[in-house]
């Protein structure tokens, strides 16, 4: 949804990220493709408009093993926890959400890959 990942855009922007966003999994996977090495974290909701958050998940970690992958969802994540968390740092934020909430849960992704 574009109004939630603008929200998430300005809390991430405000707590000193920089935010790359894609409106969808094609988008995501070719602007990930032409910037390897330099995300730290890859924000994706469970449900994108053409495919399954974790099908995104899968091919951007067989791209870069342990990326860090927080997954947003208003529905149960237990599915993707359960596949994902022992492949590498992974989080998962439930809607709703607060501003302070997303950025704690950002550094501490990025933190455990340091």
């Amino acid at each position: 949804e574009d109004f939630v990942a603008g929200l998430i855009t300005r809390f991430l922007e405000r707590g000193n990220f920089r935010v790359v966003r894609a409106a969808d999994g094609a988008e995501a996977e070719r602007v990930y493709a032409a910037r390897a090495g330099t995300f730290s974290l890859v924000m994706i909701d469970a449900t994108l408009p053409d495919m399954h958050g974790g099908a995104l998940a899968r091919t951007l970690r067989d791209r870069t093993r342990g990326l860090p992958i927080m997954f947003v969802s208003g529905r149960d994540t237990s599915a993707l926890r359960d596949v994902f968390a022992s492949e590498g740092p992974t989080g998962f934020l439930p809607k709703p959400f607060l501003p302070a909430e997303i950025v704690r849960q950002v550094r501490a992704l990025i933190g455990a890959t340091a």
